[in-house]
């Protein structure tokens, strides 16, 4: 953009071998570098600076933090409360908010349920129904009345037992408020377990007893979802494709739809609908965009880009199981992935109007050796070359469009 005034962000688009691999290091790369809390006073600005971008192909459990967090809450269900699970599930942006917590809090609140004795288990009845001894030490309800007696008793107390329970004393008043919040939470969590697994905590659960009709189970799940995740103005249109899909999943079939279905199943049902609408939002919003290497993506962009363009990796194997007879019989006609994915080259190759850049790792990390190029590009490499320096000799005219890049800056 430096060389070419007249390119603007809209004009880029980075097609990515593995948009899931790539997304996280773009965010941090491209994210708020040139907001205030992200620089040090007296520091110069980020170079290059802030540009607008999107990204789109990612699963939806990965870039919706609500979808996320209602899927953990399934599993949360029908676990065993683990207090690292559930300190995980706290801590995404939705449901921490709720909680009105903060990444601190959250911190501080890890130290003191480990300092607490909290290990997996609501109580002594919830660790009998797992099918273990019925015991209460270690469980949320042991952890949490050393807490909440800590915090009553005087910051000078001893930890001596008093019928049995040795207090946590909480020193500090921040402790107080943090600790306050997380039984709020856990009072909610511990009731949206029990609406889920269709009985109390402390009682078995068989697989039949959380057993109802799609139709409940979408009904259920929007009651018990506001009151542990947070749904602000920003957030709505991904909370309306979360009510969409259950309200699919409620207006199926009448046969299916009364079908009772047990919480596991209900879970895979429904990670997979979700799965199934992978995002294509901001491929035409005016920033550079991020997208999966799939078909029907070849608009035309003055500037294509390809990511993560590895040997191993591109084009795609396409094993197949050994049941699988389209593989041991292939008849013409069949997907041939590794055929699909040279015609992607192709469209992206097509779609650049300006310049067309490929990116992949050319060295060796652990021994510095060169790394060759996937045949796709080798073959394309040695038509450019060929091409536009026909007069040079091979080797000398595929240098002249490679360029190296350091891995340590």
């Amino acid at each position: 953009m430096d060389e070419d005034p007249t390119l603007q962000p809209r004009d880029f688009v980075v097609l990515c071998n593995d948009v899931e691999a790539t997304a996280p290091l773009v965010e941090a790369i491209f994210a708020g570098r040139d907001e205030p809390g992200n620089r040090k006073p007296g520091s110069p600005r980020s170079d290059p600076p802030d540009l607008p971008f999107s990204i789109s192909d990612r699963r939806p459990r990965q870039a919706d933090p609500l979808v996320h967090a209602t899927l953990r809450l399934l599993e949360l269900a029908d676990g065993r409360l683990k207090a690292s699970e559930v300190l995980d599930f706290l801590s995404i942006e939705p449901v921490r908010e709720a909680a009105r917590l903060s990444l601190q809090d959250l911190d501080r609140l890890s130290a003191l349920l480990e300092e607490a004795g909290v290990r997996f288990g609501w109580d002594e009845g919830h660790r009998e129904a797992l099918g273990l001894p019925r015991d209460r030490t270690f469980t949320w309800v042991f952890g949490l009345d050393r807490l909440l007696f800590g915090a009553a008793a005087s910051p000078w107390a001893t930890e001596d037992p008093v019928d049995g329970v040795a207090p946590r004393v909480l020193e500090d008043p921040e402790d107080l408020r943090r600790v306050g919040c997380l039984v709020r939470f856990l009072e909610e969590l511990a009731d949206a377990c029990e609406v889920l697994r269709g009985a109390p905590l402390g009682a078995a659960s068989p697989p039949e007893a959380s057993a109802r009709s799609l139709a409940r189970w979408a009904e259920d799940l929007r009651r018990v979802v506001p009151r542990l995740i947070l749904v602000e103005e920003r957030q709505l249109p991904r909370w309306y494709r979360l009510l969409r899909a259950l309200r699919e999943l409620g207006e199926s079939e009448p046969g299916e739809s009364s079908r009772p279905v047990a919480l596991d199943a209900f879970r895979e049902v429904l990670e997979a609908l979700l799965e199934s609408a992978t995002s294509t939002a901001g491929i035409l919003r005016g920033r550079i965009h991020f997208s999966a290497l799939v078909p029907m993506r070849a608009i035309p962009f003055r500037v294509v880009a390809l990511l993560g363009m590895e040997e191993d990796s591109f084009p795609r194997k396409g094993q197949r199981p050994s049941f699988d007879l389209v593989g041991r019989f292939p008849a013409p006609g069949d997907r041939n992935p590794r055929t699909e994915d040279r015609h992607l080259l192709l469209e992206a190759f097509l779609s650049a109007r300006d310049r067309f850049w490929v990116f992949w790792n050319g060295r060796g990390v652990r021994d510095n050796r060169d790394r060759p190029l996937p045949p796709p590009l080798e073959e394309m490499l040695d038509i450019v070359a060929r091409t536009f320096l026909p007069d040079e000799p091979l080797d000398r005219a595929r240098d002249r469009f490679v360029h190296g890049h350091s891995l340590q800056p």
